[in-house]
């Protein structure tokens, strides 16, 4: 995960950090919102972009991940040059 800035994950449930913790993802490195929003479906993801976007924590120039889950295993990133 060095040649991204900042991953945008869907905001599932508490169990985010210990996903990323096994991605090797460090804790800066991500958005966790679950504890203060709750799983927001389907808007967890672009709502994610729009708050890292207001709170200063993605800029113009970094490259990031939006990433998607869904049940079971399914996983899914885009990457993005901002």
């Amino acid at each position: 995960m060095a040649d991204v800035d900042y991953i945008i994950p869907h905001q599932a449930s508490r169990a985010l950090p210990l996903v990323m913790e096994k991605l090797g993802v460090a804790e800066d490195q991500y958005l966790n919102l679950v504890t203060d929003y709750g799983n927001m479906v389907s808007v967890s993801v672009p709502f994610g972009l729009a708050y890292s976007l207001d709170h200063g924590l993605v800029k113009e120039g970094d490259v990031i991940y939006l990433m998607g889950t869904a049940a079971g295993m399914t996983v899914n990133m885009l990457a993005l040059k901002l």
